[in-house]
């Protein structure tokens, strides 16, 4: 298994280098001068796949059935209108809707969906609640979550929103893949056995140490690569915020598998063999987005706020 993981590993790390490349190139004025137009198209393949997945992690003992076009069309819509700012040449600052509040829009069409999709087939009798709260919920989780990527690739112009993408991906890739290394090495301490065997509170340990350093690295190195300068965020600002990051990524990893147990599925497809499923992957990525955009937008890091 730990072979079969290297090999994905080894073709999907530079596949990810290529779109990231790919995207910054696209961003720059004399190319295509829209920042995100790769990373659209990638989060709406992602996301509709990571949809499928989490579907079933509906018990099979369920009364009802939610709808999978109602769940994959919110997740479309949702992620859809994140990304809405990347049609504008440049986006206006005095937007009342600002980068995020698309993602409000998204939401409340996802709540109408939700309910259409049960009225249809409706009787008198039916218990009906269940599935538009579950099919919100598979909306929000996967599309909602997703959509912060957007609103950090915007920040600020190209370098800087490429930066500040960069500041989720691999202080939070960096905290897993040190987190089993540690875990596997020296763990003994189970931190959550009931949800997570595998993890330890040794590997969490090394997922915090991955998660800073992966945060120096980008700030510090990859910053000033892309824009010219590193973030001016003070090195303590750099460690709490590798510390976030990785905890917010243990607490997305952890609230997957507490929908995998109800489920009970072990891993959330079969499309990366040994790494798990879509969401085995994105899961950490999902719940640190919200926090890393709050790092960047409050000016904590980057030249100006939003």
């Amino acid at each position: 298994m730990t072979r079969v993981r290297l090999v994905c590993a080894a073709i999907i790390v530079p596949a990810i280098f290529a779109l990231v490349w790919l995207d910054f190139t696209l961003g720059q004025a004399d190319w295509l001068g829209r920042p995100g137009v790769v990373l659209f198209v990638t989060t709406l393949f992602v996301g509709l796949m990571a949809a499928s997945e989490v579907l079933h992690f509906e018990p099979v003992t369920s009364p009802r059935r939610i709808k999978p076009w109602a769940v994959y069309l919110a997740t479309a819509i949702v992620i859809i209108l994140a990304f809405a700012p990347v049609a504008y040449e440049h986006y206006p600052a005095d937007c009342p809707v600002g980068r995020t509040g698309w993602l409000a829009f998204g939401m409340a069409a996802t709540i109408g969906i939700a309910f259409f999709s049960v009225m249809a087939g409706y009787r008198r009798g039916d218990r009906v609640m269940n599935d538009v709260a579950r099919t919100v919920l598979i909306v929000a989780y996967i599309g909602l979550l997703i959509g912060f990527w957007a609103a950090i690739r915007g920040h600020g112009d190209n370098a800087w929103g490429m930066t500040a993408l960069l500041s989720l991906f691999v202080p939070v890739k960096l905290s897993d893949s040190l987190a089993y290394i540690t875990g596997r090495l020296w763990g003994r301490n189970k931190l959550s056995p009931e949800l997570s065997p595998g993890k330890t509170i040794e590997g969490l340990a090394g997922g915090v140490a991955g998660g800073v350093f992966g945060a120096f690295l980008v700030l510090y190195v990859v910053a000033r690569w892309l824009t010219g300068e590193s973030s001016p965020a003070s090195w303590w600002w750099v460690v709490i915020f590798g510390v976030c990051v990785t905890l917010a990524g243990v607490a997305g990893d952890l609230a997957e598998s507490l929908m995998k147990r109800e489920g009970d599925v072990k891993n959330s497809s079969r499309w990366l063999p040994g790494l798990g499923g879509i969401t085995d992957m994105i899961d950490s990525l999902l719940a640190a987005g919200p926090v890393v955009l709050a790092f960047w937008i409050t000016g904590i890091f980057g030249p100006v706020p939003l």
